[in-house]
């Protein structure tokens, strides 16, 4: 497995990284709300940097991480498919079936390049 066919997910990398700093952007934003007898978010600042280290981990191309970060976007793309049957109306269904094709997209590609035979 050469470093030429995983250099797409960098682009995945990119967009995990974008998550973590979601995460403790939300986590910052809460602080007042917190102070006021708010929800207590404290847990998403950790959440938040293990995402940022998986995300530059993935956009160094460690073959560890990226498996485990496209296995994960592969749980949610599951959660979004079976959990849209039971619970969500008919227009935003399919928004979410096609989320979750896309998320299950990094995973059958790793697979693909792991199965696929040199040369």
């Amino acid at each position: 497995m050469t470093l030429d066919r995983l250099r797409p997910f960098r682009m995945l990398g990119v967009l995990t990284s974008l998550i973590g700093v979601g995460e403790i952007v939300v986590w910052a934003a809460n602080m007042e709300t917190r102070r006021n007898g708010g929800r207590d978010l404290s847990w998403l600042i950790w959440l938040g940097l293990v995402t940022l280290l998986i995300a530059i981990s993935v956009i160094r191309l460690n073959r560890w991480s990226i498996m485990f970060c496209s296995f994960c976007y592969a749980l949610l793309g599951c959660w979004l498919i079976l959990g849209s049957f039971w619970h969500v109306p008919f227009p935003w269904l399919l928004l979410n079936v096609v989320l979750g094709f896309c998320c299950l997209l990094p995973l059958i590609y790793f697979i693909r390049i792991i199965f696929q035979r040199p040369g």
